[in-house]
C-alpha cells in the first residue's frame, strides 16, 4: 500500500503586543492522495468489488483542505520561564474537497506548552 501526503503551513508574526505576547496569523494547506493498493487484512469481495464499509475503501481517502489560522504566543523572556512559552491557535477551513464519505472539518483549536532546553 502506498500513500502520499503533503502539508505546508505559513506563519507570520503580525505584532508584538507586549514583551510577553505575540500575535500570529497564517494559512495551512493539506493535500493527501487516496491509498493505492489493497490491505489483505480487510474483508473484500472481488466478485462484487465491495467492501464491508465505505470507510475502508481505498478510493475514499484523500483530498485537499485549505485553512485560515490565528494564534497567540505567550512568553516570559526573563526568569525561570525564559525558555518556555504557551501557544494558542484557532482556525477554520475555507476550502475542502474530500474524497468519499469523510467528515468535513468545521473548526480547530489547539493549545501547546513548549519547554526548550
Amino acid at each position: 500500500m502506498k500513500r502520499m501526503r503533503e502539508e505546508a503551513n505559513h506563519w507570520g508574526e503580525t505584532s508584538q503586543v507586549q514583551a510577553v505576547m505575540y500575535e500570529e496569523a497564517g494559512m495551512g494547506k493539506r493535500i493527501w492522495d487516496d491509498i493505492s493498493g489493497k490491505d489483505p487484512a480487510l474483508p473484500y469481495n472481488p466478485d462484487t468489488d465491495r467492501y464491508p464499509a465505505a470507510v475502508v475503501k481505498p478510493d475514499n481517502f484523500g483530498g485537499t483542505k485549505l485553512l485560515a489560522l490565528v494564534g497567540l504566543r505567550l512568553k516570559d523572556p526573563r526568569g525561570r520561564l525564559e525558555n518556555t512559552f504557551l501557544e494558542l491557535e484557532a482556525g477554520a477551513p475555507f476550502y475542502q474537497d474530500l474524497n468519499g464519505p469523510q467528515p468535513s472539518e468545521d473548526w480547530r483549536f489547539s493549545a501547546s506548552f513548549v519547554l526548550s532546553f
